[in-house]
């Protein structure tokens, strides 16, 4: 969804890629696998939120009472790809967590952040976390 004011990534399509494109970097690890281990993969990863003020540019919005002075966005980043029953076999690392490099956009929004911002953008991708269902990837022919 893209407004003039906000511009908003679905999770779950989002997750999907992500891990698609992980087990595409992946595969020879991952056809190595035991088929035990390929059904219990698991991505790990981290999400938060955060405002910012910049200037103000001439851009057009819908209302005049929208600015865009201030901005707030919610990202998350994946840490780790990891298998077993008990999380216990890392397959993958992401060695620079903090890097923009992995940090993919959930939503940016043109608004002053505030505590009631804060709080509805945790509920917000609380709720999409909530929904997310396991993505099917194809390795070699076989779908896990």
């Amino acid at each position: 969804m893209v407004t003039s004011t906000c511009a908003e990534a679905q999770l779950q399509p989002l997750m999907d890629v992500t891990v698609r494109r992980l087990s595409e970097y992946l595969e020879e690890v991952l056809i190595t696998l035991k088929e035990k281990e390929r059904d219990c993969l698991t991505i790990i990863s981290k999400w938060g939120c955060d405002g910012s003020q910049q200037s103000q540019f001439k851009q057009k919005l819908e209302s005049d009472i929208d600015s865009d002075s201030s901005i707030f966005q919610s990202c998350f980043v994946p840490f780790q790809l990891v298998s077993g029953d008990k999380n216990e076999k890392v397959l993958w690392n992401n060695l620079t967590p903090s890097s923009p490099r992995f940090c993919q956009p959930i939503r940016f929004r043109f608004i002053k952040e505030t505590n009631d911002v804060t709080e509805e953008e945790i509920t917000h991708v609380k709720s999409a976390i909530t929904s997310l269902v396991p993505t099917e990837v194809d390795l070699g022919g076989k779908s896990c």
